[in-house]
């Protein structure tokens, strides 16, 4: 049997003819030497050599002369190869594999380049790649003649392309559009509707035909990447995905895979340079170059642009709503957006303010509307707001799994999704830490429902309201009244509590004030 040199070498002995490598069989050929003195065994040395034997193959495939050009499609190509032979192995496996090709490729690349930054962050943007809705997929085979495939290897997109490119798009989100429109999804497209529109959303206002298609446009990019569906939490696209990638062709799901990397955003104009606008994102400072807006713009310098931007791929934008602001409203918008993520951060103290526009991009949407069309200074209303229960030197309630069941079978019986029941839940734990209830109470079912009845007063539902739905338990109501007046006081509760603030109630707080 030959051994990983001698496999090596003849693979570039039998190389065609004109077809270029990336690199020299020398190079290679130290690499793994190198890897043996470090005490890689035989076994051990061919199992690299086929991820870097794969990485010449398909750039060779492509006549790619330099590994820049080596796109993320390729990657994806070369693992697909990688584990062809074993299709027996099961995801913990596979995503060992992943890994496993990916630090060889990461090590070689740090032994080849010296300065390999880009190419580093490449290959781990494709690892990543392969991850979507946090389960883990493998990719189709990538086809030489597919239009994405020739797309992300070309230097510049020329009008043909972007207008093929805009086709496709254009087909995916039509496709988007019937998907969401089943029953199935009913519940879910009437709440994104009231939580994009805001409380005073009147579907009469919208009866001109070019109002009401811009505010489609923009509910349609808010619904497929920031809202979060009630029975999974994850965005429409990326369930879409989730669900529908075995049947997606390779553009398709290139397509969405690129979308998934978007991310909301809002940006000041700097400057129009010939095609291109010159933005700067307002929170982060951070500057990118965007297409000049279709609709024309009497004065950029007064001009924000709200939308999902993904610098990275062949796909750049989605749908962006351009808004009219001074310089001092960025200004005041910027500190109301900054308020809004303090807030945030009382049921997340770790989030950083990319995990707070995943989770209240509708609220952030709603409060720039509102700053933007009424004229308001303060959205927020300014207040004492009370501390986070410090939960992490305290063990979970006795009896709290089965407590958690209850309050999310409660939960799911009212319309509140995952990322809510984990508020609720949370509500619970935090007064079983500071009240003085026995737990074999606050396991009771009459306990639980004054929890669930202090979840929706803090979240801004008038109490008669409240205690409507409360009745529908069963339970004596003076009980269950006397133990939520002792949660609220104990935990110092106020309407629209942010540390159980949901995200209905963070766009509802925004209209409490007006």
């Amino acid at each position: 049997m030959q051994n990983v040199y001698e496999s090596m070498s003849l693979f570039y002995k039998n190389k065609p003819k004109g077809t270029p490598f990336l690199f020299p069989k020398d190079i290679t050929e130290r690499f793994l030497r190198r890897n043996a003195w470090k005490g890689a065994d035989d076994d051990e040395l061919k199992h690299q050599w086929h991820a870097l034997s794969l990485l010449l193959t398909v750039a060779a495939e492509w006549k790619l002369d330099t590994w820049d050009f080596v796109s993320i499609g390729d990657y994806r190509e070369m693992f697909r190869r990688f584990i062809a032979s074993r299709k027996h192995l099961k995801t913990p496996e596979l995503v060992a594999e992943l890994d496993f090709f990916f630090n060889v490729l990461e090590s070689f690349c740090k032994f080849y380049e010296k300065d390999a930054e880009y190419l580093l962050e490449r290959l781990t943007e494709a690892r990543e790649s392969f991850f979507a809705a946090n389960m883990f997929l493998l990719p189709k085979p990538q086809e030489k003649d597919d239009f994405y495939s020739v797309l992300e290897h070309k230097d510049m997109l020329q009008p043909e392309d972007m207008q093929q490119l805009n086709e496709c798009l254009d087909t995916l989100l039509n496709t988007l559009g019937d998907y969401y429109h089943t029953g199935k999804y009913l519940v879910d497209f009437t709440r994104a509707i009231v939580m994009y529109g805001g409380q005073d959303f009147d579907p009469q206002d919208t009866a001109d035909s070019q109002e009401r298609e811009d505010f489609f446009y923009g509910f349609w990019d808010y619904f497929l990447f920031d809202y979060h569906l009630l029975d999974s939490d994850l965005n429409p696209l990326e369930n879409y995905y989730k669900h529908e990638h075995n049947r997606l062709s390779f553009t398709d799901a290139s397509i969405l895979r690129d979308l998934l990397k978007a991310r909301f955003t809002v940006f000041s104009i700097e400057s129009v340079d010939g095609d291109v606008v010159i933005c700067r994102d307002i929170f982060t400072d951070e500057n990118l170059e965007l297409p000049v807006p279709e609709s024309y713009i009497t004065d950029y310098r007064k001009t924000i642009f709200m939308g999902h931007v993904h610098s990275g791929g062949v796909m750049l934008l989605n749908y962006i709503t351009t808004i009219p602001a001074s310089h001092k409203l960025q200004e005041r918008i910027k500190r109301e957006v900054m308020r809004q993520y303090e807030l945030f951060r009382y049921q997340q103290p770790e989030a950083g303010l990319e995990d707070f526009f995943l989770r209240e991009a509708a609220s952030v949407r709603q409060l720039i509307r509102i700053m933007t069309e009424y004229a308001q200074l303060n959205v927020l209303p300014f207040r004492q707001y009370p501390e986070p229960v410090e939960r992490d030197s305290h063990p979970l309630p006795e009896g709290f799994d089965t407590v958690a069941k209850v309050l999310d079978d409660m939960g799911r019986a009212s319309g509140i999704g995952i990322y809510s029941r984990s508020l609720l839940k949370g509500l619970y734990i935090d007064y079983c830490i500071l009240g003085s209830d026995t737990p074999e109470t606050m396991k009771s079912p009459i306990a639980l429902a004054a929890i669930f009845y202090v979840f929706m007063i803090v979240n801004g539902m008038q109490p008669k309201d409240a205690r409507r739905f409360i009745n529908r338990l069963k339970h004596p109501w003076e009980k269950i009244k006397q133990i939520a007046d002792s949660i609220y006081n104990t935990l110092k509760c106020i309407p629209f509590d942010p540390r159980y603030l949901t995200e209905d109630s963070f766009v509802q707080m925004l209209y409490a004030e007006r």
